[in-house]
């Protein structure tokens, strides 16, 4: 499959990991949101720093003359702990609520997508977890997450992590009400075929060369659905 469009601007993190976008369709516009700052208070007093970790990257994606936009996001990793880094995820969620907010004078009522790893979970095969830090952009049907459209809760996992050997969504397809109702019967696909073999759930083929922890194509699966706008 041939994508000729491309974005990516350099974000904030040091390691040189940053958020990208591979279209079929041309990009009207993009627009970095890396500079955006949070006023909050620290354990040194009252403070103002950049909110995401690594960028929260827009993009206008241009089909038959409609524009989507698209908001890419990879949110702060759990590591060390979910508990310690929670509260900077947390900002990071209320950041791109409050862009939307921004842009949009009623967001609802627009179409378009929040996408990424956002290295948190709401649920653990379908029993809520009420500790997690997406709910500014869950809360009171902002946004729709398309993956929880997958019939069983067993199989909305798109990462595996080894240490406890659990199963978890981190990545996600948030719709906007406007486009989730337009797109009702829209309903996500995982990829898995690239993850190793150690992640045993997944019982599918895998593709040449994926072993047991290394070589794979990563620790997290790609989330694909078809939407009309």
């Amino acid at each position: 499959m041939h994508y000729p469009h491309k974005a990516l601007i350099e974000g904030n993190y040091p390691r040189g990991i940053d958020v990208a976008v591979l279209s079929q369709y041309r990009i009207d516009s993009m627009a970095t949101y890396q500079d955006f700052v949070d006023v909050s208070y620290g354990p040194s007093g009252k403070r103002a720093e950049r909110v995401f970790k690594r960028d929260c990257l827009e993009v206008r994606i241009v089909k038959e003359g409609k524009i989507l936009p698209i908001f890419v996001c990879h949110f702060k990793s759990m590591a060390p702990s979910r508990d310690e880094t929670r509260p900077a995820r947390e900002a990071e969620a209320r950041a791109v609520k409050k862009i939307l907010q921004s842009r949009f004078q009623d967001p609802s009522k627009r179409d378009w997508l929040i996408v990424g790893d956002l290295n948190d979970y709401t649920e653990v095969d379908g029993v809520p977890d009420g500790q997690n830090s997406l709910h500014p952009l869950l809360d009171n049907g902002f946004s729709d997450d398309l993956v929880k459209r997958i019939s069983d809760p067993r199989d909305r996992w798109t990462h595996y992590y080894s240490a406890d050997r659990s199963y978890h969504q981190l990545d996600y397809i948030l719709a906007s009400p406007s486009l989730a109702a337009k797109n009702s019967g829209a309903v996500p696909r995982i990829i898995r075929q690239g993850l190793p073999f150690r992640a045993e759930r997944y019982s599918g083929n895998r593709w040449p060369r994926v072993g047991y922890d290394r070589p794979k194509a990563s620790d997290h699966c790609p989330v694909v659905v078809d939407l009309e706008y």
